[in-house]
């Protein structure tokens, strides 16, 4: 069964899973299609990095203090993005 907008709950009455469904060609059965969008993580304690990654093409650059970040690096790397947002 195709699942389509008037199925209701759960496939029944959900707009996202239109179309959707075996033999449609997709490949993606009950799920919606989604656009691929790139996200790039760069350590707020490198200033180098936050260069490099102004130069690529991706849709959007997180400054991480959390993961990327030793714990005695992260007072600098405050510093760090707060001058990157400012420039």
């Amino acid at each position: 069964m195709t699942n389509t907008a008037d199925d209701g709950p759960g496939g029944l009455g959900n707009p996202w899973l239109t179309g959707f469904g075996p033999g449609n060609g997709n490949g993606a059965v009950g799920r919606p299609m989604r656009s691929r969008r790139s996200t790039l993580a760069v350590p707020a304690s490198s200033p180098r990095m936050i260069d490099k990654a102004r130069t690529l093409s991706v849709d959007e650059v997180f400054l991480d203090l959390e993961d990327a970040c030793a714990p005695d690096a992260k007072p600098q790397g405050r510093r760090t993005v707060i001058a990157a947002l400012t420039e």
